[in-house]
């Protein structure tokens, strides 16, 4: 050490903290964690409890710390990345595609989080890396939050039946068809619908 100098060490970028990414890669990673949050640990932590499966850790045993690492993962995994494909549609202006599918998978993470936990954080949360920067987000009220989801399954809608020259890539699920998207769009908002009966009419 004592034989190099050592006055400017920040001249390499790191490939795994990128200031950037494509939206065809934010939309594959987001599907990805999001698949693999809700499906293989929650899902798997939920079966243990009523003793479906049996995985050793939580059988029978719900405690306040059972899902802070499900909660954490998913803010900074999939929403985040969500949030991004936003953010990059909406500056772009002439993206309605990936707009649309983002908001579509926005509402559909959130509404799964509010059925999970009831008021989280909605309207402050992932604003960490915006101008009006908010770090500790204020939790919404659920049902507010559910009507906020349904309206942004709506705008998405309109988004995805617009005609766009950039196509969806980086799409494991849909493979990119805007078609399957909609009828995704759409049955959400049916099952959200289905799912608020019983607080209005």
């Amino acid at each position: 050490i004592s034989s190099c100098e050592l006055t400017d060490l920040d001249i390499n970028e790191d490939p795994n903290n990128p200031t950037s990414a494509s939206l065809n890669l934010l939309l594959a990673n987001s599907l990805l964690e999001g698949a693999t949050i809700f499906s293989d640990d929650i899902n798997s932590n939920l079966h243990g409890f009523v003793g479906i499966l049996t995985d050793g850790v939580d059988d029978f045993d719900v405690n306040n710390t059972s899902y802070n690492l499900d909660w954490q993962e998913l803010y900074y995994g999939p929403l985040k990345d969500t949030q991004a494909i936003i953010y990059i549609a909406t500056a772009q202006g002439n993206n309605p595609y990936y707009l649309g599918v983002g908001q579509v998978l926005k509402a559909y993470y959130f509404a799964l989080m509010v059925e999970l936990w009831g008021d989280i954080p909605y309207s402050e949360a992932l604003r960490a890396d915006a101008e009006d920067l908010i770090k500790y987000p204020n939790y919404d009220d659920d049902a507010t939050i559910y009507q906020n989801l349904i309206s942004l399954v709506d705008e998405a809608i309109v988004n995805l039946e617009q005609n766009s020259v950039v196509q969806i890539e980086g799409d494991p699920i849909y493979n990119g068809d805007v078609s399957q998207w909609i009828k995704m769009a759409k049955s959400l908002k049916l099952r959200m619908l289905i799912n608020t009966r019983l607080v209005q009419d």
